[in-house]
């Protein structure tokens, strides 16, 4: 664990003469100061039926918007604390936000979430009462929709990052989140270690947290960026560990080789197939691609609407997805393979 951060708005805790919190609820954030001003005025709604809760914003090398918005609410709850540090990715921010935490229940909740009532005294009594730890489900007004909306709709099938709570015994036991896997798959790579070692989690239906939707932007993969190696390292680590994420990865891999092929196959059909004669008709396979794209956006922005929200895919990401997608499976193969992620077996 790094050891460069710093307080940056809090009181710390050998200046308090209070009993400890009830609970310290953990923060990781990275550049997310709009997402985060809506979750802390969540939090602010929260109640414990005995006890107090604190919360820790664990932030992983962000800009100042993020320190703003932690000072803003400074005064709204009876402790919060910002601790900052380098960049090393979501999980070991939890560890440093659980490394100067206080309370006997340690709740994580993701700072582009937003709490429900009820969720902290669900999940803290819950934790209290199971063995191992506890975990809500995630919900989301609109279901994820590729590549245009990014969304979560999780209700029991896996232990989401985003909700769950652990007694501080049994977390520092396990020894936190592992510093070869922080970037990605940190949160399964946590909970399957708890499984083995403390028993089944335990689902609380009630402890609700929501992911709002948000666009995505279409990009071409071989744009760099931030932390995309780390990300592919903490996913080579997962599979030395994890015999059923390899064999899920590699039947991915296959499914994506096959559709490469359609898909080249479609955009190509034509001149390879009816010769020069009909050559001026090969552009029919990217329009069908078009199609499909924009056929995809207006399906995406239709469920925008029913759910009322205020965003839009925009034409100018459908045209993007259009024009890449007859290629974009191939692509995706190739950084696998410049990765070291590609196998089929």
């Amino acid at each position: 664990m790094d050891h460069d951060f710093e307080w940056v708005v809090g009181t710390p805790l050998d200046n308090d003469a209070r009993p400890s919190p009830r609970v310290s609820v953990i923060v990781p954030t990275f550049n997310r100061s709009e997402p985060l001003r809506a979750l802390l005025q969540s939090l602010v709604s929260q109640r414990l039926a005995h006890g107090w809760f604190e919360v820790i914003i664990a932030d992983d090398g962000s800009s100042g918007e993020v320190r703003s918005v932690a000072e803003e609410f400074a005064s709204a709850f009876e402790r919060l604390i910002m601790i900052s540090g380098s960049n090393v990715g979501p999980g070991l921010a939890r560890n440093r936000g659980a490394s100067i935490s206080a309370g006997a229940v340690l709740a994580f909740i993701d700072s582009d979430c937003l709490a429900e009532p009820g969720w902290l005294e669900a999940l803290t009594s819950g934790s209290e009462h199971c063995n191992s730890l506890a975990y809500g489900p995630v919900t989301s007004p609109v279901p994820p929709i590729e590549p245009y909306i990014h969304s979560f709709q999780l209700f029991g099938e896996v232990v989401p990052g985003a909700n769950f709570a652990i007694s501080r015994r049994a977390f520092d036991a396990l020894g936190g989140f592992t510093n070869t896997v922080s970037y990605l798959g940190e949160d399964h790579d946590f909970t399957v270690r708890a499984g083995a070692r403390l028993g089944t989690p335990c689902f609380i239906a009630s402890a609700v947290v929501s992911h709002p939707p948000r666009l995505k932007d279409v990009f071409f993969p071989w744009d760099h960026r931030p932390r995309k190696a780390l990300a592919y390292r903490a996913l080579r680590h997962l599979f030395t560990v994890s015999e059923q994420l390899r064999q899920e990865h590699a039947a991915n891999n296959r499914l994506m080789a096959l559709k490469a092929l359609v898909k080249l196959s479609v955009l190509l059909a034509l001149p390879l197939i009816t010769g020069p004669s009909l050559w001026p008709y090969w552009p029919l396979g990217l329009m069908l691609f078009l199609g499909l794209a924009f056929w995809k956006r207006a399906h995406a922005n239709a469920a925008l609407r029913r759910a009322a929200l205020p965003l839009t895919v925009s034409a100018a990401n459908a045209l993007r997805y259009g024009l890449l997608l007859p290629f974009a499976d191939l692509i995706l193969l190739g950084e696998h393979y410049r990765f070291g992620v590609l196998f089929f077996r």
